[in-house]
């Protein structure tokens, strides 16, 4: 329509209006914290017309792991823990997110080995009421303190919290 002449008008063709595209990472966030072995979801929102997309797994250092190029825009990819098995605990861990037209990065977030206690090692080999017992053990993941508890006719503490390693001590009389 002509603003000065309302009786003038004309059809244009027939045109499409599409949303901008985008595409927003929304976990993991940069405070995340993965622990390597643990099954994760990471969640995206997007607007537009947005194809198909790959999602990749980059720390500056070492080599780009795509886990999954052919990703449904969805809003969701649930990564396995086998596959955050196979990472190396550190920093500066960023997923990107694109479907070779538009593309986003997360924010950095960190990589962690799971919290472990293992090999709890007696010596001598059986302890022997009155006398001394040495516990040693192998923690793991930022484990720093443990607890030894013994069990069997009796249950006791044997320690609530320690970070000696061996730990000394002498079985009661009273297990």
């Amino acid at each position: 329509t002509d603003i000065t002449d309302s009786s003038i008008t004309g059809i244009s063709s027939r045109f499409a209006i599409n949303y901008a595209l985008s595409l927003t990472i929304v976990t993991p966030t940069g405070a995340a914290q993965w622990v390597r072995g643990t099954s994760y979801n990471v969640k995206w929102s997007s607007t537009g017309a947005v194809g198909t997309l790959t999602l990749t797994l980059k720390k500056s250092g070492m080599a780009d792991v795509v886990l999954s190029s052919t990703e449904n825009n969805d809003g969701t990819y649930l990564l396995q823990g086998s596959a955050t098995n196979s990472l190396t605990a550190g920093t500066g861990y960023t997923l990107v997110l694109t479907d070779g037209s538009t593309s986003v990065t997360s924010n950095s977030f960190v990589v962690v080995n799971p919290r472990t206690i293992s090999s709890v090692q007696t010596s001598p080999s059986a302890c022997v009421v009155g006398q001394a017992c040495s516990m040693s053990f192998t923690l793991g993941g930022g484990v720093s303190s443990v607890s030894l508890v013994y069990s069997g006719m009796s249950t006791g503490v044997v320690v609530s919290s320690t970070t000696s390693n061996p730990y000394a001590w002498t079985v009661p009389g009273s297990v």
